[in-house]
């Protein structure tokens, strides 16, 4: 959990989305210097606008040295560090693989593990499991699984000793499938689930709504296949990646060819 935490909050993007009330004679401010990605009208008088608070900081730079324009950003300073941050789940990857090197040489088959669980088919050494940091903890509390589908990361349910019916899926509420849904999603069906939500974000128009639920699907489709028990990884097409940084480079350098022939830097 702890290292959960610090990999969020070294790993935050420094462009920030903000949302903000402000007056509606203020908006053309607002529009002048910031990003806006949308606006909803409250009243004669408010709008809530969404906005980037911190534009590209070499960006700017780079278009003031070409056209002599005097831009101004309220750059805000984010205490973030990608290396922090990858340093985080590279150890967390370290102890996890320690682990199952160790349960390996026990002859103890793995099922599933990620950053901060683990599913085996024997008990592991008792003085692994406690309280203390850096011990695991039986989240079953001595009981065992029956029945299991790991599907994926974060896609996985189990019938334990009890015969409770648990389930992890991203998207929807832990435990909140039944065993005949997990089967479903393990065949390759769609299972669609209602989710009770109170704000919903869309990523298409980046409007922020109050919705009272939400129609959810599940599927099982792994964008990694997993052959003879090694995952065959995926062809990342590298023109594409260098057709796009270069078609970046156009619209850039565009954009400064524009202001400097039209002298829109005179213009106040």
């Amino acid at each position: 959990m702890h290292l959960n935490q610090l990999y969020g909050y070294f790993g935050r993007r420094k462009t920030l989305i903000e949302t903000r009330n402000v007056y509606n004679k203020d908006l053309i401010k607002y529009y002048g210097n910031y990003t806006i990605f949308s606006e909803i009208k409250i009243n004669e008088n408010i709008t809530t606008i969404l906005m980037s608070s911190n534009l590209d900081y070499n960006l700017i730079n780079e278009i003031k040295d070409n056209t002599n324009l005097n831009l101004i950003s309220g750059f805000k300073n984010v205490k973030s560090h990608v290396g922090i941050a990858s340093a985080l789940t590279s150890y967390a990857r370290i102890e996890m693989m320690e682990l199952k090197m160790l349960l390996t040489k026990l002859n103890i088959k793995l099922y599933y593990t990620d950053t901060d669980s683990i599913f085996t088919d024997k008990e592991i050494p008792d003085y692994l499991i406690g309280k203390d940091l850096g011990q695991l903890k039986d989240e079953l509390n001595g009981r065992v699984i029956k029945k299991a589908y790991f599907l994926g990361i974060k896609k996985y349910g189990y019938i334990d000793s009890n015969d409770n019916v648990h389930s992890i899926f991203s998207g929807v509420e832990r435990n909140s499938l039944t065993w005949n849904e997990v089967e479903q999603i393990a065949n390759g069906f769609t299972v669609t689930k209602l989710v009770p939500l109170k704000f919903f974000k869309s990523f298409t128009t980046l409007n922020i709504s109050i919705k009272n639920s939400l129609m959810t699907s599940i599927i099982f489709n792994p964008r990694k296949k997993l052959i003879n028990n090694f995952y065959k990884p995926m062809k990342i097409n590298n023109k594409i990646l260098i057709s796009f940084n270069y078609y970046l480079k156009i619209i850039k350098y565009r954009i400064i060819s524009l202001i400097n022939k039209y002298n829109l830097f005179k213009l106040k």
